[in-house]
């Protein structure tokens, strides 16, 4: 069985995720969920996340992964 946005290895997918590795291209790992990769051009596309390598981030362990003015708490991105 195809889980949509899951990475595959010998005709099984995995069903949740606990790094981007675990998940197909195009996709990241958030809350142990793979969910689409949102594409970006600076940290404003990213609602108080970082942009990196053209992707937003979609969680945080430290306070270089939020954008300006956001700082990271339990892994989510919060405004100053």
């Amino acid at each position: 069985m195809r889980n949509i946005g899951y990475e595959c290895n010998n005709g099984t997918c995995r069903v949740s995720c606990s790094q981007n590795g675990h998940c197909a291209q195009g996709y990241v790992c958030s809350s142990q969920q793979c969910v689409q990769a949102k594409t970006c051009t600076s940290d404003a596309d990213c609602n108080g996340y970082e942009c990196n390598n053209g992707t937003c981030r979609v969680s945080c362990w430290q306070d270089n992964h939020c954008a300006q003015g956001y700082h990271c708490t339990q892994g989510s991105c919060v405004a100053d």
